[in-house]
């Protein structure tokens, strides 16, 4: 924990959408309490809706733009 694999994990997976599938938008639902996760994803430039769906919270990322990091 606290080596950055999650971050390059997700953006690389999002790199591979963007070139194989054209996407503008990506989805993603995350347990509420899930800090980690949150703070992971909110990172690489996801945002939160505020929308709660089956007790999971809604994020957003559009143009699927990844913030770079080092």
């Amino acid at each position: 924990q606290g080596k950055g694999y999650g971050k390059q994990a997700i953006s690389l997976i999002i790199d591979e959408m963007k070139e194989k599938f054209s996407c503008s938008e990506i989805y993603l639902f995350v347990v509420p309490e899930n800090l980690r996760a949150k703070h992971v994803y909110e990172e690489v430039g996801f945002v939160s809706t505020g929308k709660i769906v089956d007790e999971e919270e809604l994020y957003i990322m559009r143009n699927c733009s990844v913030k770079k990091f080092k």
